[in-house]
Formats: structure tokens, C-alpha cells, sequence
């Protein structure tokens, strides 16, 4: 069993409380103890929103903003090209940014996403094509499951929009984004999920992408926040789809809105779950990202090794993070395996996993999900690891 030396770095106390093993971080991460206290001491310091009057409070809620945005630029390699936008999470982000890019659209125009994505990376830009009248194609795989890239050499100049998660959260396939942002026209919107990478590690940063999407929940800071991060000559040129308070230049006749990305924030924006979220980089940046893809290859190589050894089916192609494991049983069905290690206390994930469209490129209706994070220990993977064996040679199930 793998040695867990970060343990005092990431012992969180929500699972210590519930005594489960937790497995499910491609769902949720836990915010440690100094993102929690961050957000208390905000709240206590200032609790106002930004740019509202002149107050004292005001320019202690603008001066949070500002340093903790420039955390987030130093951490994630984002240059000050980009701005950053705020909205509950990845998924409200991506609808609200897919409605404002409405009129970038024609009808013909193609609209390309992964074959892997989330609903949340789907959905929006289906109605999208159906409001326009543009095309959605899904990337084509190859025999192994692995990304046609020679697919967008094809059809590069007709590509208007493209926008990919860079891993999969169905079974963690991991997509080369350097090796897209090169094939594609200058005239493509391009644009990259980043939920299932930031927890883990470093973001793919180059200046051919529009917009980045980050979530806050998926690497240890607070939920109900996240981040579109897009890159301000595109910003300049797409109009804001929520309207109110703070975002107005001049209501009238013709009513006219702030520039740059203020046009985008409209009513209370929450300087205290901002904060936490910089603090959640401080934290990430304390343990380092070599420490953690260490961490996690070696508990996913235990487990996999359990999995291959009692005949599960692992779903994975050459490119997969090592933050994910998926899989079924022949015998077993998938919603039994989680029902059985919930029983044992261990939480994992089993269903469609909020991506249908890619279960069923795999001709299944159900998987189970395994993703690995910080208080991931050697005591979890244990319990796991029995669990995984029981249920394979337990002839009643078979």
C-alpha cells in the first residue's frame, strides 16, 4: 500500500466527520480548514459586495477582489490578456457565455465539441446550433477510443466554435490541447473546460485559447463559484446577457453598458467565496502539483491492479488522467457496486455520470467512477481495495 506522507497537509475534517472513504473527488472536493477560515475572516472584515459606492468597506471588498485575482493569474499561468468572470459554476458559465456568443453564429457554421463531454459542455451548445441554425459535430474517435485530431486538419477553416473539456469526468480521458489550439483557424472560438484538471494539475495555458471554464469546488476552495476566463479582445466583442445593477453605463432611451468585463458583473458579487478560492490556490501551491499527480498515480495503479485482478472491466484508452478509474462487472451491475460499498461506507460514483452521450459511445447504460484526491489514504484505498475483492468472488452476486 502506497505511504501517505501529505497526510497533514489535507486531512479534511468533513470526511473525518462522516467516517466514510471518500472516492468522488471528479464530483467535489472538500474545502480545507484555511479556505473555511478565509471565508469566515472576509465576511467578518467586510461582507459588502465590490463597487458599490465609496465606501471603506467598498474599497476593502475591491482590494480583496484585486489580490486575490492576481493569485489566480500567478497560479493557473493565465496572462492579463484575460479577464475573469464570475458565476455560480462551470455549468451556469457555459450557458450564460454560449448565449452571448448567439450572434457570432450563421447557419452552416460548425460548432465542434469533444466526444467525452459533460451535459454541461453539450447541452448548451445544442441549443446553441438549433437557435442558429449551425452544426454540431462531436470529434470523431478512433477504433481505440483515443481523438481524431486529424479531423480538425479536415474541417479547420469551417470550424467557427470549438469548445472540449480537457479531461473527461466519464472515465478521464485527457485531450492534447496544445496539439488542437495548433490545428485551428484564427477565425475559431476556442474554448476549454477545465473542471476535472485544476484539482490535479497544471491548467494547458496558451494565448490561441478564448476562454478557459474553472470551477472553484473541483480544487478545494468553495462551491458556488467559477470562472470564465476569457481572453479580452473576445470580451470586447460579446454583449451581456444578465442584466441589473453594477454592469449599466446609462439606462434611457438607449440604454448602454460598462466596458470590459463589468458588463458581466451584474448584482452582489461575493468577495468572500472569491477569497476562499485564492486561499484554495495557496493551499494546492503548498502541496504542489508534482506531489499530487505522485499521489494520485500510485493510489490509481493499487486500484487498478485490484480491478484487472478480479475481472472488472476498466474503460480507459492510452490518454487518461490518473485522477479517474472507471469501470463495470460482467456480473455486477453498476448501481449494485455502489449500493454495496455505500453500505461499506465508500463513496464512489455509478450511473451516466452526467455524460450520456458518452456512455453510450461505450454501449453501456451505467459505469462506476473512481477518482482519486488529498485525503485519499492508504487506510481508504485498503477498505477499497477488500471491497472491490469481496463483491468479485462472492458467489451469490454472480
Amino acid at each position: 500500500m502506497m505511504k501517505n506522507n501529505l497526510k497533514e497537509l489535507y486531512m479534511l475534517p468533513t470526511v473525518k466527520r462522516a467516517n466514510c472513504k471518500y472516492f468522488d473527488y471528479a464530483a467535489t472536493t472538500f474545502m480545507p480548514e484555511s479556505v473555511m477560515n478565509r471565508w469566515r475572516d472576509i465576511n467578518e472584515l467586510c461582507g459588502v459586495s465590490i463597487g458599490r459606492g465609496k465606501s471603506k468597506l467598498t474599497k476593502v471588498a475591491d482590494d480583496i477582489l484585486e489580490k486575490s485575482e492576481n493569485i489566480f493569474y500567478d497560479f493557473f499561468g493565465i496572462s492579463h490578456d484575460y479577464s475573469f468572470i464570475y458565476f455560480k459554476n462551470v455549468t451556469e458559465a457555459i450557458n450564460i457565455i454560449s448565449m452571448a456568443l448567439n450572434h457570432k453564429l450563421k447557419p452552416l457554421d460548425m460548432i465542434v465539441i469533444g466526444p467525452y463531454e459533460h451535459h454541461s459542455n453539450y447541452l448548451p451548445w445544442k441549443r446553441l446550433a438549433k437557435n442558429t441554425g449551425a452544426l454540431l459535430v462531436e470529434i470523431p474517435t478512433d477504433y481505440k477510443g483515443e481523438i481524431d485530431y486529424s479531423f480538425i486538419d479536415r474541417y479547420s477553416s469551417q470550424i467557427k466554435l470549438l469548445s472540449i473539456s480537457t479531461i473527461s469526468n466519464s472515465f478521464g480521458h485527457k485531450v492534447d490541447i496544445n496539439r488542437i489550439s495548433s490545428k485551428l483557424s484564427n477565425q475559431t472560438i476556442f474554448l476549454v473546460d477545465e473542471s476535472q484538471v485544476s484539482g490535479h494539475e497544471n491548467i494547458p495555458c496558451n494565448k490561441r485559447i478564448n476562454i478557459h471554464f474553472i470551477s472553484s469546488h473541483k480544487m478545494y476552495g468553495p462551491k458556488s463559484i467559477a470562472s470564465a476566463v476569457v481572453h479580452n479582445d473576445l470580451l470586447e466583442d460579446i454583449p451581456p446577457i444578465l442584466l441589473g445593477g453594477g454592469m449599466v453605463e446609462n439606462v434611457g432611451y438607449l440604454d448602454s453598458w460598462a466596458s470590459g468585463r463589468t458588463k458581466f458583473l451584474a448584482g452582489t458579487i461575493d468577495v468572500a467565496v472569491i477569497a476562499a478560492w485564492a486561499e484554495a490556490c495557496i493551499f494546492l501551491s503548498k502541496i504542489s502539483y508534482p506531489r499530487i499527480i505522485e499521489h494520485e498515480k500510485k493510489a490509481k495503479s493499487i486500484i487498478r491492479s485490484v480491478l484487472l485482478k478480479c475481472n472488472y472491466k476498466i474503460i480507459e484508452t492510452d490518454s487518461c488522467s490518473d485522477s479517474i478509474i472507471s469501470f463495470t462487472h460482467k456480473s455486477i451491475h453498476s448501481h449494485d457496486i455502489n449500493e454495496l460499498l455505500s453500505d461499506k461506507n465508500i463513496v464512489i460514483r455509478s450511473g451516466n455520470l452526467c455524460s450520456q452521450n458518452s456512455i453510450r459511445k461505450m454501449e453501456l447504460g451505467a459505469i462506476n467512477r473512481i477518482s482519486f484526491g488529498l485525503s485519499v489514504s492508504s487506510d481508504s484505498l485498503y477498505h477499497l481495495s477488500n471491497a472491490l475483492e469481496e463483491m468479485a468472488n462472492d458467489k451469490i452476486l454472480l
